[in-house]
């Protein structure tokens, strides 16, 4: 097995095992969950979404799209910032509905996007079979999930009651 290989399974492992935890800490109440599971959600897609990048980067395209490899560098970067940008929405900074907006255009629009141009190659070349690659809306569903417990939290703050007179 190659080098390459070996570290884009140890970045797999890391991916899923950060996924895995991120959706653990999603049922705990409080602010210390939801910033851990925003944490490890962060680190799994990045984990997840970098390999491609680094390996067009330092290996040259795979000749998937042909004779435009340009083209796959572009894919590849796109998905990179996709992981970058739903990383970032996380943030506890940014407010909530503003980040829900952003992530169902990031998740709904762009990435299925993503994926239709990834998979376009194999279906016009008809040599290998085409692949959608459908975890995209585990990742949307987890992102959701993790955004929502900083709706909890701001839900379950206690209110100052103001004294009666």
């Amino acid at each position: 097995m190659s080098p390459a290989q070996i570290l884009f399974n140890v970045l797999m492992c890391i991916a899923g095992a950060a996924f895995f935890t991120s959706f653990v800490l999603t049922f705990g109440a409080g602010k210390r969950y939801s910033r851990a599971a925003a944490f490890f959600y962060s680190i799994g897609i990045l984990a997840r979404m970098s390999p491609d990048a680094w390996f067009h980067f330092f290996r040259g395209p795979y000749g998937t799209f042909g004779p435009y490899p340009t083209l796959e560098w572009l894919v590849s970067i796109s998905l990179l910032c996709f992981g970058v940008a739903t990383a970032v929405l996380l943030w506890p900074s940014i407010p909530q509905k503003t980040a829900i907006r952003l992530g169902m255009a990031l998740f709904f629009i762009v990435c299925p996007i993503l994926i239709f141009i990834r998979a376009l190659p194999d279906f016009l070349q008809f040599h290998r079979y085409v692949f959608f690659d459908l975890t995209w809306i585990l990742y949307a569903v987890l992102w959701f999930r993790v955004r929502d417990g900083y709706v909890r939290i701001e839900r379950d703050k206690p209110v100052a009651i103001p004294p009666v007179l």
